[in-house]
């Protein structure tokens, strides 16, 4: 059953699937009017359409979140449809993988272009209508790789530190406007971008990612969901500026070889 409306307003860019759709669904759940933004304008209208038999309030604006005249088109249909806009989620991401020699220019664009600019452009086109609403939320989804360096992902990494830089510099900027600006940092989160990466990883690559996390597995978007719903909630209202890992514990330290071994054999 949906929540009764909280009056607030979302967008939820690369909410066609994964952490996006998982975010977008739960903020619906929890009353929220929510705008779904995605390049795949099929699956995109099919969520619209289930969260609607469900009862809830969501529009799908189809478009890409590296490029601005879209973003802009997606803030004002969120607009135009509820009337304001409380809380934007920068979610959209692309995977670029490979070391800087063997990057080649559009890659490289290409991957700044969908991870750290895209952020800039929602953050751009969203605030004013934030700022009209008498203050709200910004989050960015980044990663782990925004932390700490993710090899043979040069370019991905180089692009979410930067969503971490640009958002605590956002954080700063318009706090005493009431507005909070926040980033998520998911490790490694069971979605499509991951099981890609997989598939096209050597031999014993899962195993060797599971072996660095503590919870000893991978997460899912609806925990990663839950984080952002709590960072955008009023039990959050203190919380700004912040880079808040979701991980399972592997960013909080390093798992020896016997620890390994250990947790395999209690597992079996």
């Amino acid at each position: 059953m949906a929540s009764e409306s909280d009056g607030r307003v979302a967008l939820v860019t690369g909410a066609a699937s994964g952490i996006g759709l998982a975010t977008a669904s739960l903020l619906t759940e929890q009353g929220m009017a929510v705008a779904l933004f995605d390049r795949d304008r099929e699956r995109l209208q099919a969520e619209r359409a289930r969260l609607a038999d469900a009862g809830r309030r969501a529009i799908a604006v189809a478009g890409d979140a590296g490029l601005g005249r879209d973003v802009e088109n997606a803030v004002r249909k969120t607009v135009d449809a509820f009337g304001r806009l409380d809380v934007a989620v920068a979610n959209a991401g692309v995977d670029t993988v490979g070391p800087v020699h063997e990057l080649d220019e559009e890659d490289w664009a290409r991957g700044l272009a969908v991870n750290l600019t895209g952020v800039f452009l929602l953050a751009r086109h969203s605030m004013p209508e934030i700022l009209k609403a008498g203050g709200g939320s910004f989050i960015a989804v980044a990663s782990a790789a925004g932390l700490k360096a993710l090899a043979n992902n040069a370019a991905y990494a180089a692009a979410k530190h930067g969503v971490v830089g640009l958002v605590k510099t956002m954080a700063v900027d318009y706090a005493r406007h009431g507005v909070r600006c926040n980033v998520v940092c998911p490790g490694f989160i069971e979605t499509a971008m991951v099981r890609s990466y997989l598939a096209s990883a050597p031999e014993g690559e899962r195993e060797r990612r599971l072996s660095k996390i503590p919870a000893a597995r991978f997460g899912r978007p609806e925990e990663v969901a839950s984080a952002i719903a709590h960072l955008v909630s009023e039990d959050a209202s203190y919380v700004n500026g912040i880079a808040h890992m979701v991980d399972g514990g592997a960013y909080a330290g390093y798992l020896p070889p016997a620890y390994q071994a250990d947790r395999s054999s209690t597992s079996s």
